[in-house]
């Protein structure tokens, strides 16, 4: 879900890039569990991708996102630079 505002059109651009991924089709689905602490890695996950599902958990913050083949690759280096 993404927030537009009518009179000053706040959030238009996110909402372009959603339609544009939803229409190429080629998102794909990943499930991974992040520590409290990767908060800027959460916030390049909402960026960058569409945040399906969110638990919050003590082991974590478990996610399921959306993303493109281009920031799927992005992640799996993130997380192999934090291995």
């Amino acid at each position: 879900m993404v927030a537009v505002s009518a009179l000053t059109g706040e959030g238009l651009p996110e909402l372009l890039r959603m339609i544009d991924r939803r229409l190429a089709g080629r998102e794909q689905l990943v499930e991974l569990v992040l520590p409290h602490a990767e908060g800027r890695l959460l916030a390049w996950l909402h960026e960058h991708g569409h945040v399906l599902e969110r638990r919050d958990g003590e082991d974590g913050i478990h996610l399921r996102v959306a993303l493109d083949p281009k920031h799927r690759a992005q992640l799996e280096r993130q997380l192999g630079a934090r291995a």
